[in-house]
């Protein structure tokens, strides 16, 4: 077996340079930190990541608000393979928190945050003569937001959402020139009745046979657990709240299609 170990980190000096190298006054700071951890052995290989990242600014120096957000990740993927599986198994599991404000700098006004764990698993299975790629995921999320305005619906509230989701999808390749990828996709989480249905098609040809050139059309239906909501009074401030999407009607769904070409 085999093992690495990397730590990288940067820091920002514009608000200390700037005035001295430019004469202006550049009200901005932001960092980050990353470590990975890598581990290989006869039956897996696993990588550990964890990260932190910082920005604080504020938009308009003659304005006393100050935005803020920070990131902080920890997470780990493992490949397992032996003899007796004849493709890999992908397992996923790990931590992310994002936090944002807006306000003075001693007692934001406004503050929103997400806190999401999750664990997931995907296998490829060699199935009738094609390969079926398929797989779930657990996610465990709480949403927190304080808004310290008047004359707002939305004031301050905490929730808490766990969400399952699966997929299945496989390629059917019909000659050297055409594949056709069929996949269902569906979520199921604490807010909703029922779970969704999103199923996706992706068709591509390549007119010489090769992986030279190659025109794909792909459309598929989505359905969005989650939402952000802005200030429009404000197009200064990226300030975001996010919530569970709640309307009476169900989830938010929405069909996309993509036309491409690629040489």
């Amino acid at each position: 077996g085999s093992e690495s170990f990397l730590v990288v980190f940067r820091h920002s000096l514009i608000e200390q340079t700037a005035d001295p190298l430019s004469g202006k006054n550049v009200p901005l700071r932001f960092y980050d930190l990353t470590g990975r951890y890598s581990l290989r052995k006869e039956v897996a290989s696993c990588n550990f990541t964890a990260m932190r990242t910082f920005d604080r600014g504020r938009i308009n120096p003659d304005r006393n608000t100050v935005l803020r957000w920070t990131n902080n990740t920890v997470g780990g993927r493992c490949l397992f393979f032996g003899e007796q599986l004849n493709h890999a198994i992908d397992a996923n599991i790990g931590y992310t928190g994002f936090h944002n404000s807006a306000g003075t700098s001693e007692s934001p006004e406004r503050t929103s945050s997400v806190q999401k764990g999750y664990f997931s698993v995907r296998q490829e299975q060699d199935i009738w003569k094609v390969t079926l790629d398929f797989g779930g995921k657990w996610v465990f999320s709480n949403y927190a937001y304080s808004l310290g305005e008047k004359f707002t619906s939305l004031e301050s509230t905490q929730a808490t959402l766990m969400r399952l989701q699966g997929y299945a999808a496989y390629d059917w390749d019909i000659g050297d020139r055409l594949t056709i990828s069929p996949s269902i996709g569906t979520q199921y989480h604490t807010e909703t009745s029922a779970p969704t249905y999103e199923p996706r098609l992706q068709v591509a040809f390549r007119p010489d046979g090769t992986s030279q050139q190659e025109i794909s059309l792909a459309v598929g239906k989505y359905n969005q657990t989650i939402e952000g909501i802005t200030d429009e009074r404000d197009a200064g401030s990226v300030f975001t709240v996010w919530t569970p999407s709640a309307h009476s009607s169900g989830v938010p769904e929405a069909w996309h299609g993509i036309l491409g070409y690629q040489q």
